[in-house]
């Protein structure tokens, strides 16, 4: 699952997912499955960039680990 953005309050729904590869807002079906990427990133098949990975899994919550990303 991607990361939350910071938009998250105790109680509401979530803002949005970010997309692992280039940070934009993920569109809320993606969000639902779980997606790490965004449409444009999935269509150019984009490596997800290793500093917004590593920012995600310092939040709570965040189900994959570095080792499942690569």
């Amino acid at each position: 699952m991607a990361s939350w953005d910071s938009g998250v309050d105790i109680g509401r729904k979530p803002v949005a997912l970010q997309c692992l590869a280039c940070g934009r807002s993920l569109n809320e079906p993606l969000a639902l499955v779980g997606s790490l990427r965004c449409l444009d990133c999935r269509a150019a098949n984009a490596a997800l960039d290793q500093r917004l990975v590593a920012a995600a899994e310092r939040l709570p919550g965040f189900a994959a680990t570095a080792a499942n990303l690569r």
